[in-house]
C-alpha cells in the first residue's frame, strides 16, 4: 500500500462534525491526562489553537528532515501511525519536558495533510492541535492566548539518521559528517541533510525561536474551548505554504 493510501483519511482538512467528535474525545480523555499532567480538568479552561508542527521531507535549520514515509510508518510500540503519537502528548515551554507535571495543557488531536500547489503534493504537513490549560504558569499561557507568543518546536526521539542523498546510516558515507552537528548543503542538485528514521513523538512545546520556521500557530479556534468548530473560510486557512 503506498504513502498516499496509507494517509487518505488524514489528509483532507477536517470538517465541523468532525471537529465536534474531536472535541468529544478531548472532553473524555482529559480528567485521566489530567491527573498525570497536573493540568486542569475543566476543559472550558483550554484556549485551542491549529500549530503546523513540522513540514515532511523538508529539513529544519538544523538540517534535520523528516521524510513522510517515516511519519506515516507504522510504531509497533503505539501501535498506530508514528505521526499519531503526538496526539495526548504534553505541551510545555522551551523543551522543559522532563517533568510531566510542568505541562502547560496537551495535544488534542493531530493531522497530517498535504500542502496544495506544492511539489505535486508530496510533501505533507503535521498539525497539531494544541491546548493550552489558560489556568496554569499564566506568565506564559497568557501570551499564548493573547496572541503574542505564537510560535512552537515539537519534540521527539530517534532510531537513527540516514543520509538524505544516497539513503545510508550517517557515518557509513561521504555525504554527512557525523562530528558536525548540523551538515545542510546541494550536491549535485539535491540536498544534503540528515533524514531521521524510526520516530517516537514526545512533546510539542512553546519556544520564543523555533527551528522550524513555519512552526507558528496558524489559527486560534477559539479564546476558550467553547466555540472550536471553525466556519468554512477558517477550515481553508489550514493548508499553508512551505514557509509561511
Amino acid at each position: 500500500m503506498g504513502i498516499k493510501k496509507l494517509l487518505s483519511t488524514a489528509a483532507s482538512v477536517a470538517t465541523a462534525e468532525t471537529r465536534n467528535t474531536q472535541a468529544t474525545d478531548f472532553e473524555n480523555v482529559l480528567p485521566f491526562a489530567a491527573e498525570k499532567l497536573c493540568i486542569s480538568r475543566n476543559p472550558h479552561d483550554y484556549y485551542l489553537t491549529t500549530v503546523p508542527i513540522l513540514t515532511s521531507d523538508l529539513p529544519n535549520r538544523n538540517g534535520v528532515g523528516m521524510p513522510l514515509k517515516e511519519l506515516a510508518a507504522w510504531n509497533i510500540d503505539m501501535g498506530r501511525q508514528a505521526y499519531m503519537g503526538w496526539k495526548g502528548m504534553p505541551l510545555h515551554y522551551e523543551h522543559a519536558a522532563d517533568d510531566p507535571t510542568k505541562a502547560i495543557g496537551l495535544i488534542a488531536d493531530v493531522a497530517l495533510v498535504p500542502v496544495k500547489g506544492f511539489n505535486g503534493g508530496r510533501i505533507y504537513k503535521l498539525l497539531a492541535l494544541a491546548a493550552v490549560d489558560c489556568t496554569k504558569r499564566t506568565d506564559i499561557t497568557s501570551r499564548i492566548a493573547k496572541g503574542e507568543l505564537i510560535t512552537w518546536s515539537m519534540g521527539c526521539l530517534v532510531e537513527q539518521y540516514l543520509c538524505s542523498y544516497c539513503g545510508a546510516l550517517e557515518g557509513r558515507c561521504s555525504h554527512i559528517n557525523p562530528d558536525k552537528n548540523i551538515e545542510f548543503y546541494v550536491l549535485n542538485g539535491i540536498l544534503v541533510h540528515r533524514n531521521v528514521a524510526g520516530i517516537q513523538a514526545r512533546e510539542l512545546s512553546a519556544v520564543e525561536d523555533p527551528a522550524f520556521p513555519s512552526a507558528i500557530g496558524i489559527h486560534d479556534w477559539a479564546m476558550r474551548y467553547d466555540t472550536v468548530v471553525p466556519t468554512e473560510s477558517d477550515k481553508a486557512t489550514l493548508v499553508m505554504p512551505v514557509g509561511s
